[in-house]
């Protein structure tokens, strides 16, 4: 289901959001029984817009984006689910989300792909009411509105990172080499490194400041993985974001 369609927060460029997996569960173990939100270009495949940069539009500065000088990508999602998710867009098969639209799934994933932070918050807010639960990552937390704290962790890559994002009253998120631990951190429950003790969707301490459970939950931390993992490099720093577009 499309829940929105219009211009990236950051650079005005068309974007469409997308739902999936509300109605039945979904093929990833880790996550379990939660509908899934794409953030994809209108415009452009999304294997496109990564070689060319142009998903900057929908993820922004994240250092896991395809780096130009050496092709390298972190990012662990598979190009394979955005670019099926933009043929069926294109094919014109998913139909607009409704007041009367059905969502047997109890958990939102909040950002499966792209950025939650590229689209405006009131949309996720009229979204995430559909739900229970949710877990949700933006690697904006610098520049986006401090609201989406309320739902989504802030992506971190060094200590200094850690420290800005408390001050702006997020919780946060830091992928880690195999190597490392980080102090006031603990490990995803769901990973394989925790023995996969649940899934996300019965775990939800990623869900931002929203507390599900009695008392604040820890900054969350996991072991590099996916299909970028061998690229990456702790502690790498931001990209700089050169122009941006705050929708009213």
């Amino acid at each position: 289901m499309i829940f929105y369609e219009g211009t990236s927060q950051l650079d005005g460029q068309p974007i469409v959001g997308i739902m999936t997996g509300h109605r039945k569960p979904s093929s990833n173990p880790k996550t379990g029984f939660m509908a899934q939100t794409w953030i994809i270009r209108q415009d452009i495949h999304p294997s496109t817009a990564i070689k060319s940069g142009e998903d900057y539009s929908i993820c922004g500065d994240c250092v896991h984006r395809r780096d130009p000088a050496t092709g390298k990508r972190t990012c662990y999602v598979n190009q394979m689910g955005p670019a099926a998710v933009y043929r069926t867009y294109k094919a014109g098969k998913y139909k607009n989300l409704s007041p009367r639209s059905l969502t047997y799934a109890r958990s939102l994933r909040v950002g499966a792909y792209g950025d939650p932070a590229m689209i405006p918050l009131d949309v996720w807010q009229s979204l995430l009411s559909r739900f229970d639960r949710w877990t949700g990552y933006t690697h904006q937390w610098q520049w986006c509105d401090p609201a989406y704290a309320k739902f989504c962790m802030a992506s971190v890559e060094s200590d200094e990172d850690q420290r800005l994002a408390e001050d702006l009253g997020y919780r946060c998120f830091r992928v880690r080499s195999c190597h490392d631990k980080h102090d006031g951190f603990i490990t995803c429950p769901a990973s394989e490194e925790a023995g996969k003790r649940t899934t996300c969707e019965r775990c939800t301490l990623c869900a931002g400041n929203f507390d599900h459970k009695s008392g604040r939950p820890p900054h969350i931390q996991i072991t590099v993985h996916g299909v970028g993992a061998s690229s990456f490099q702790e502690g790498a720093s931001h990209r700089t974001i050169t122009h941006r577009v705050v929708q009213a």
